[in-house]
């Protein structure tokens, strides 16, 4: 903390340990290093990690880099991520022809230990702007990917893509092209998912205040009530599930058929707000069918649509 680092070659603070726990980065004043200010690998509980109040200033492509993150979800308490209050500017132009960002959570350079897709980070109440591209790449002010995330209470400003969230870049399960390519991804990550993200209160004003690539990314999520594992699609948390567990679809639209092959209880958030939409995926079935032989089968407070386009609530 309270740290003064510029001029290096890369990064300015880099932590690389990939399993850190109980992490604090405060007060530091970092800027013109060659790569990104701040970059960490894979904080996780069961300690409190908080990257605060630091003032990050023209950091080649990235102000800060939080990699495989595995935190609470949780603004508080044990095992959080957060990172909240910084400061993170470009006020020069850029020479690197790739994407660039202000904060990013992402999936890149898994480690033993790193979880493959990164969870439970919070990024809140921090001051983004500048980060603007000249070539077919562009300039990101947040960019979330993976699963219960929240951001909030940013003020993003004057970036190409206030806040992005997505998933699905390629390739995968190495590393994404982070290649200057023209596409709407933000290139350095890949996870395979996002869902739970949660994006709100935050004030924009930028080319693109914010966007989800592909489009459903930062859908519903899917919670296991006995085991707690939280899953992107219902059919996961279905395939993951053993007898008698309940599954319960948080608020979002779920564009999937489902098959259950075992007992268990499937339940929405609420009947109007937990959507399962199989219409337009190619083949044939219904929202949800229970093969054969299948008992002791709950559905309850989801509507559903299938593929002929009816739809019903249970």
């Amino acid at each position: 903390m309270d740290c003064h680092v510029y001029g290096n070659n890369c990064c300015g603070i880099e932590l690389q340990d990939g399993k850190a726990s109980g992490v604090t980065m405060t007060n530091n004043n970092v800027h013109d290093n060659g790569d990104n200010g701040i970059g960490i690998v894979g904080m996780q509980g069961p300690g409190e990690n908080v990257v605060s109040g630091n003032t990050l200033v023209n950091n080649g492509r990235f102000g800060m880099e939080i990699k495989n993150p595995n935190g609470s979800g949780a603004a508080t308490g044990a095992g959080r991520v957060v990172i909240e209050n910084n400061n993170v500017s470009r006020t020069l132009p850029i020479v690197d022809a790739r994407d660039i960002v202000g904060i990013a959570v992402f999936r890149r350079g898994v480690l033993a230990g790193n979880v493959d897709v990164p969870y439970g980070a919070v990024v809140q109440n921090n001051t983004i702007s500048g980060y603007v591209q000249t070539s077919t790449s562009e300039g990101f002010g947040i960019v979330a990917e993976g699963i219960n995330h929240t951001v909030s209470g940013n003020n993003v400003s004057g970036c190409d893509v206030g806040i992005q969230r997505q998933s699905g870049h390629t390739p995968y399960p190495g590393d994404g092209d982070q290649n200057d390519l023209a596409d709407t991804y933000f290139g350095r990550g890949n996870s395979p998912v996002t869902c739970g993200v949660t994006v709100t209160g935050n004030t924009l004003s930028n080319t693109i205040d914010t966007r989800d690539v592909p489009a459903i990314a930062g859908s519903g999520l899917v919670t296991n009530l006995n085991t707690s594992n939280t899953y992107c699609t219902i059919q996961a948390a279905v395939n993951a599930a053993t007898a008698g567990d309940v599954l319960e679809a948080g608020n979002g639209t779920y564009n999937e058929r489902v098959v259950i092959d075992k007992s268990l209880t499937l339940q929405g958030a609420s009947e109007s707000g937990t959507i399962l939409d199989g219409t337009g995926l190619v083949g044939t079935g219904k929202g949800i069918t229970i093969n054969n032989g299948i008992t002791n089968v709950t559905i309850k407070k989801l509507t559903v649509q299938d593929y002929a386009g009816a739809s019903g609530k249970c």
